[in-house]
């Protein structure tokens, strides 16, 4: 293989200044709007949005590269990780989110300071930082690695 080629250089070239240029239209188009409107839509978003950007936002490198391989694997047993997700799945938004919405909470640190304290949630930021950076972390190399092998 010889590499990226031109082409793919500017197919990722126009992919990011185009997200760049949507980020940054609604980014000066939500000013003056509250926080709440904001993060939650006023609360008058459809349910097939919102399922597609937390879809979008749990779909990485690692999922695309790594659950054919966990299947390659294991076979079919990897049918009871699949059961287990959704079952999570169906838990979390018949059981947590009614809590959520009829609070009019945004977040789960907001629900953490309610119902605990301020401690609790600093604490509850900590542990998602520091989540994020370890999972980040692989996100990014592991497609870094199949570019790698590509070239």
């Amino acid at each position: 293989m010889a590499g990226l080629s031109v082409w793919d250089y500017v197919v990722f070239g126009v992919m990011l200044i185009s997200s760049s240029i949507i980020g940054i239209y609604y980014g000066c188009k939500a000013k003056g709007r509250s926080t709440k409107e904001y993060l939650i839509a006023g609360g008058s978003m459809h349910w097939f949005p919102i399922s597609m950007s937390l879809l979008a936002s749990f779909f990485s490198a690692v999922g695309l590269m790594g659950i054919p391989a966990e299947v390659y694997t294991y076979g079919v047993s990897f049918i009871f990780h699949v059961i287990g997700f959704t079952t999570t799945m169906i838990l979390a938004a018949h059981v947590y989110a009614p809590i959520f919405y009829k609070s009019r909470i945004t977040s789960a640190n907001e629900y953490l300071e309610m119902r605990f304290s301020s401690g609790v949630r600093l604490l509850g930021c900590i542990l998602l930082i520091l989540q994020y950076v370890l999972y980040l972390s692989v996100v990014l190399f592991a497609p870094s690695l199949a570019l790698e092998a590509g070239m």
